[in-house]
């Protein structure tokens, strides 16, 4: 409806009056109508904006749950093979002390023998040793009674030789 052509008021100004002030009117409505599109086209704008910051925060936030996966599976691969590590380590050093243990039980064992039968060879050379002596010091007891006997012999010998006279 064109409201210009409309002769509601009679009044001989105020047609002029409204017509004017109706088309202020009008310019201030297509002004809002322009205003109203541009705002229009700026939230349309931002809301694009906005869901496309929405979609990179998303893929943001799935990329980081794969890393964080991914960080967890690592954690987990790691300790595990630490874990295998350890307990490779812990065994294999049981079994070296273990062995070790086993061969200082043997040369102990070797060394306590070999003393035993040192002291048993030391006591067997004593008592041969004093058994030694013994025959020794009857040796030679023998020997100066014989000695005794011989030199009585020989004194006496040479005492006849002198009493009897010579050819």
């Amino acid at each position: 409806m064109n409201y210009r052509s409309s002769s509601a008021v009679q009044d001989g100004g105020q047609p002029t009056l409204l017509t004017s002030r109706f088309d202020a009117l009008e310019d201030a409505v297509q002004d809002l109508e322009r205003q109203m599109g541009s705002v229009n086209t700026k939230m349309d704008t931002f809301e694009t904006t906005m869901a496309a910051i929405h979609n990179q925060l998303k893929a943001m936030k799935e990329s980081n749950d794969k890393m964080t996966s991914q960080v967890t599976r690592l954690e987990l691969s790691i300790d595990s093979r630490f874990t295998e590590m350890d307990d490779k380590f812990t065994n294999l050093e049981s079994s070296m002390e273990s062995s070790m243990d086993s061969r200082f039980k043997k040369m102990d064992a070797k060394f306590t023998k070999m003393n035993n039968h040192m002291k048993k060879m030391d006591q067997s050379m004593d008592t041969q040793l004093q058994g030694m002596n013994s025959r020794v010091a009857e040796l030679s007891s023998d020997v100066n009674s014989g000695s005794k006997e011989m030199t009585q012999k020989n004194d006496k010998t040479s005492i006849e030789k002198w009493r009897r006279p010579c050819c």
